[in-house]
């Protein structure tokens, strides 16, 4: 923990351009704190047995994908062909400008 400064309003003065400081105050500062130990700091210890990134991704491959996998086909079809919809719209309205212009 890192020590508490303590900044009083009162201790500090606005000087002019030639005032020069009577005395500086410094914040006080509590330093009653203790050190973290390097043994309270963590990290994977010898010997412990944590699944690894790839078999929980294996897991979740072979378990939880296929369930979802049909639904989120059915869910790119339906916006493919919104957008698809959308697209032949305005190519139909882009073609209908240009033969009202005469160019075609």
């Amino acid at each position: 923990m890192k020590p508490t400064n303590q900044v009083n309003e009162k201790n500090r003065r606005t000087h002019g351009e030639n005032d020069l400081p009577q005395r500086i105050n410094f914040p006080k500062t509590d330093y009653s704190y203790q050190a973290t130990s390097i043994t309270s700091i963590g990290g994977r210890r010898f010997g412990s047995c944590q699944p690894s990134f790839r078999s929980i991704s294996q897991d979740y491959f072979k378990y939880e994908a296929p369930n979802s996998f049909v639904g989120e086909i059915a869910l790119f079809t339906v916006i493919v062909m919104i957008a698809a919809a959308a697209v032949m719209t305005s190519v139909g309205a882009t073609l209908h400008l240009v033969r009202a212009f005469g160019i075609l």
